[in-house]
């Protein structure tokens, strides 16, 4: 499947699964279903405008942290870091 990126390339996806995802702060390990997977982007990409806008989702990102509520159920919260926004060197 055509993968088209924000500078206008396109790269493949080479298949779609199932990720697992483990909040390093609070809350269950979360599957998400389907995704893609595209070995061409050397990152993960993760759809927050799609869940608060397709599903719902209430998202509160401040400084260090970034929550994902549900229903007003607080479903988990991670870190943000150097090494999880791809904004730093």
């Amino acid at each position: 499947m055509p993968v088209r990126l924000a500078d206008g390339n396109i790269v493949h996806s080479a298949g779609v699964g199932t990720a697992v995802f483990m909040p390093h702060l609070s809350g269950p390990e979360i599957k998400f279903s389907p995704v893609l997977h595209v070995p061409a982007l050397h990152c993960n990409l993760f759809p927050v405008l799609h869940l608060v806008h397709f599903k719902g989702f209430v998202v509160c990102a401040e400084r260090e942290t970034i929550s994902f509520r549900l229903a007003a159920d607080n479903l988990f919260t991670a870190s943000i870091t150097e090494r999880n926004t791809g904004l730093f060197g």
